[in-house]
């Protein structure tokens, strides 16, 4: 995973990808993983779209629907 430091700038980083997805997603809500990388994938490569994925599931910005096949962007926390 990319962090910001010396060597990555932040616009190289997962927090920049996952700033760029959440946009993404708060314009459609509902999206396939495919329907979304499709979206991103000239900015995004692979592996570090797969790492904002996780991060974003780690942090509850986004759920994922085992029966639409589909990742959901959360707006709020329920607790």
């Amino acid at each position: 995973m990319k962090l910001p430091n010396k060597i990555y700038t932040y616009k190289q980083s997962v927090i920049y990808d996952m700033v760029l997805i959440l946009k993404l997603m708060s314009k459609k809500p509902t999206l396939s993983i495919y329907e979304l990388y499709q979206q991103v994938k000239d900015k995004i490569l692979m592996p570090d779209f797969l790492d904002t994925v996780c991060c974003l599931y780690a942090i509850d910005k986004i759920e994922y629907n085992n029966e639409t096949k589909s990742i959901c962007y959360v707006e709020t926390n329920q607790m």
